[in-house]
């Protein structure tokens, strides 16, 4: 199953791999982008109040085969989710559900979690609360290999996600300040930027790529036994709380968190031996594919049943046996004489050749 990625609270990015980052810049960021269907997926991070933090403020999410749907928070503080630019009006809406182009849009009565699953494999999850907003995604695994951002490159290896532009793979231990620069390079050039802005905004008014975060990290041990309440051993939680001063800014980056590993922890591996085949006059008893079950096959009336008739799925995806054959009565008996008749002929060559040299000596 494909593992989810995530980013949340000031913010920490989980790559398509599993590799955990914390990255602080203030502007809009290729998260993923691929040549396969043409996906772009980009997240715009603020600055956070008066702070060195930033956060996620909208995330926008095109591909070849759909429409383009951006979130953000409107002007008057309100969730707002674009289609193409135009504003689509959940909250008014009876239907929370919508079919798009290319894309399946949902959402929860207050639009605190808004979900995108495309046509080519994606779904995204878009979390939004009045300080923050965070997302978990997951790519088909066709996207294997295929995908470059600061969601790392999708090849099951976290050790190698932290890559530049250029392919250059930075240490994946590298300091805070490190990682800054890394991700100063995954910055959206105007240009190339696919968010819609609602006016008097527009690509300058959130690009401030001079921004320098803290690179500080918080010992877990010396924080405030109230830090240590809400967190417990969650270093984003501490960091967040830290950075911010907000611990309901920090409960929030726990609780994404939280959910991110139960994602996680329940995708399990799937392994089916696929669909068996279809047996000529017979019967398939069983429907389920999956490891250690078994499927049973019979013949019709007057048919017999040639090979085995429990076929039973093994770990490794394979069936126990070959499919059996259903053949006719007739057609097994003729088959039987036939090498009957060879056998006997071949007992009576080799007795007549015996003769034949017994009495040559005679």
């Amino acid at each position: 199953p494909p593992r989810p990625a995530a980013g949340t609270g000031d913010p920490h990015v989980t790559t398509l791999d599993g590799k955990k980052a914390t990255f602080n810049g203030a502007g809009e960021f290729l998260m993923a982008s691929s040549i396969l269907h043409k996906l772009t997926f980009q997240a715009r991070m603020e600055v956070y109040r008066d702070t060195l933090a930033t956060v996620y403020t909208a995330f926008v999410i095109h591909t070849n085969n759909s429409a383009k749907v951006q979130v953000q928070m409107s002007n008057i503080n309100e969730t707002l989710v674009l289609i193409d630019g135009e504003p689509l009006r959940l909250s008014s809406s009876p239907l929370k559900v919508h079919y798009l182009n290319g894309v399946r849009v949902s959402a929860n009565d207050d639009l605190s979690e808004i979900r995108f699953v495309f046509n080519v494999g994606i779904a995204v999850i878009i979390y939004v609360n009045s300080e923050v907003m965070s997302f978990i995604a997951q790519l088909d695994t066709r996207f294997n290999g295929q995908v470059k951002g600061l969601l790392g490159n999708l090849n099951g290896e976290p050790h190698d996600d932290l890559q530049f532009p250029n392919g250059t793979i930075m240490n994946s231990n590298s300091s805070l300040q490190e990682l800054h620069k890394y991700g100063l390079e995954w910055l959206v050039a105007a240009e190339d930027s696919i968010f819609t802005y609602i006016s008097p905004y527009d690509y300058t008014t959130y690009h401030f790529p001079e921004f320098t975060p803290t690179f500080d990290v918080p010992d877990l041990d010396g924080v405030s036994q109230e830090i240590k309440d809400v967190c417990g051993n969650s270093f984003e939680c501490v960091f967040d709380a830290v950075t911010t001063g907000s611990l309901t800014f920090a409960n929030n980056t726990r609780v994404v968190s939280a959910t991110l590993d139960i994602i996680q922890k329940s995708s399990v591996k799937i392994v089916s031996c696929g669909f068996p085949g279809v047996v000529e006059n017979g019967i398939m008893l069983g429907h389920v594919y999956l490891v250690n079950s078994t499927v049973e096959v019979t013949c019709e009336r007057g048919y017999v049943l040639e090979g085995s008739s429990n076929l039973t799925c093994y770990g490794d995806g394979r069936w126990s046996a070959d499919l059996p054959r259903c053949e006719s009565p007739g057609k097994g008996l003729s088959t039987s004489i036939i090498l009957g008749i060879i056998l006997a002929a071949s007992i009576i060559l080799v007795a007549c050749v015996a003769i034949g040299i017994y009495l040559k000596k005679k």
